[in-house]
């Protein structure tokens, strides 16, 4: 009776170890979707700064936001910018701090516009599709937003 037990406890074992294996798989990424078109991204950096204006066109799928088209133009390395986001709040509160180094200025900030119009809610929430066109501008706050 006592082999009989050390062959259950045995197997017992081996079966938790292999149950724990499977569980602890490393995660994956998500897949990424899949292009369905282009939009047009222009960045328009002020005057005097040593950054080169950039225009180029960033593969997106069917429905995307405008942040998600600056991520996938920053892991193709077409920019670097910095942002934050407040957890607790909706995707709209991304704020786009730097675009190439540029941003932290007093009274001066990025604002973007989607298809020549002045974009009045957050980059994380704007929607974009492929054939629009984003521009993001460095400098005071337009008018229209105050």
């Amino acid at each position: 009776m006592q082999s009989y037990l050390k062959i259950d406890s045995a197997t017992l074992f081996l079966l938790g170890v292999l149950v724990a294996a499977m569980g602890c798989t490393p995660t994956t990424e998500a897949p990424r979707q899949v292009d369905t078109g282009a939009i047009s991204l222009s960045i328009d950096f002020p005057s005097g700064s040593r950054q080169d204006d950039i225009d180029v066109e960033v593969g997106c799928s069917a429905s995307t936001t405008v942040f998600e088209v600056m991520r996938r133009a920053q892991t193709d390395e077409v920019l670097e910018f910095e942002h934050s986001a407040n957890p607790l709040q909706e995707p709209a509160s991304v704020f786009i701090k730097t675009i190439g180094g540029i941003g932290g200025d007093d009274g001066q900030f990025w604002t973007y516009y989607i298809n020549n119009k002045l974009a009045k809610e957050g980059c994380g929430t704007c929607s974009a599709k492929p054939g629009d066109s984003i521009r993001w501008v460095y400098g005071q706050p337009p008018a229209e937003l105050n």
